[in-house]
């Protein structure tokens, strides 16, 4: 099958030493410093809220604030990764290894051996939110030798990130490329999934 042609998109970088590719990029630097703004607005508001409540001696309304303490702490913790995380991937001969850092966060880190790897695959998630606005993400997956789908790599910047990492992690492992069922095809012409 022929080698898709792929572009390295601004921000992913890479790296080969020795046998070991190197591919790392940083999470969305923007939407965390929008977060950063609106995690203050959002505790702002809360702490006059508290204040009120609390010097008005009406702590059970200040007891209700629980349920948006919860939630701005989980903006802050998605803030906090935007703003310092970057993930890594390493490929050699022996393993597949995915890290996120240095701020925690689900399913940051796995690591695959090679020889587990039969083919990779980009695949597109779509979902609404309570507006009605389609949110549109990309994801790298590996065919693994026993027919499984493993998700490899979430939150991949764009379409062309997540293309560009597949394609030269499969370029490094020597893994030829072939289309997989139900894999990303992009609408660009000239890029293949």
């Amino acid at each position: 099958m022929n080698e898709p042609l792929v572009v390295r998109p601004k921000g992913v970088n890479i790296e080969v030493r020795g046998d070991t590719l190197h591919l790392w990029w940083a999470w969305n630097r923007a939407l965390g410093g929008f977060l950063v703004f609106f995690v203050a607005v959002w505790f702002g508001i809360l702490s006059v809220f508290w204040i009120v409540a609390v010097s008005s001696g009406v702590w059970f309304f200040a007891l209700a604030t629980v349920i948006h303490v919860g939630a701005g702490l989980f903006m802050a913790h998605s803030c906090a990764a935007h703003l310092f995380n970057t993930t890594r991937v390493e490929a050699d001969l022996n393993e597949l290894r995915l890290r996120t850092g240095p701020v925690p966060v689900r399913r940051g880190s796995l690591t695959v051996p090679t020889d587990d790897i039969e083919q990779l695959f980009v695949r597109r998630q779509r979902s609404t939110d309570s507006d009605g606005r389609t949110n549109e993400s990309f994801e790298v997956h590996a065919l693994t030798s026993d027919r499984s789908d493993l998700t490899l790599i979430r939150r991949v910047p764009d379409e062309q990130a997540a293309l560009f990492v597949e394609h030269e992690i499969e370029r490094h492992l020597e893994i030829p490329h072939q289309r997989v069922a139900g894999a990303w095809t992009s609408p660009t012409p000239g890029v293949d999934s």
